[in-house]
């Protein structure tokens, strides 16, 4: 039984033994920014001239079940690949919408619906920013 086993397995794994491939998404932030990424689009352009955004991004986050408060860090690094430089780079914070006095809030009062809110979103505490770095 135990020999068995061990050839079936063997030959459960024998066709992915050949396979490998250097690119690892796990990897680096920059590492999908590679050659041996088949995904990448500067390694396939369906023209020249063409061009997009990178961007990539790391959260790490904490779930409080005692206050129920998430925190948590994120990393993300935003290549400007278009030949035009950007003066501004926006961000949508979508869970400050479910805040009092903000646009959803307004909708749905103008709408005849009272929204509901939590402790946190009653004091109006959605997404908050401590810090941005550029360089």
């Amino acid at each position: 039984m135990f020999k068995r086993n061990i050839f079936l397995i063997g030959v459960f794994l024998l066709p992915f033994l050949g396979y490998s491939q250097a690119y690892n998404d796990m990897g680096p932030a920059d590492n999908f920014q590679t050659a041996s990424n088949p995904y990448y689009w500067k390694n396939k352009k369906p023209f020249e001239g063409y061009w997009q955004q990178d961007i990539h991004y790391t959260i790490k986050a904490n779930i409080d079940e005692t206050t129920d408060v998430i925190t948590g860090q994120e990393h993300l690094a935003y290549t400007n690949n278009s030949p035009d430089t950007l003066y501004f780079v926006y961000f949508n914070l979508y869970q400050n919408a479910f805040t009092p006095k903000a646009y959803l809030d307004n909708l749905q009062l103008n709408n005849g619906e009272r929204p509901t809110y939590g402790k946190y979103e009653r004091a109006g505490l959605g997404t908050t920013i401590d810090e941005i770095k550029s360089g």
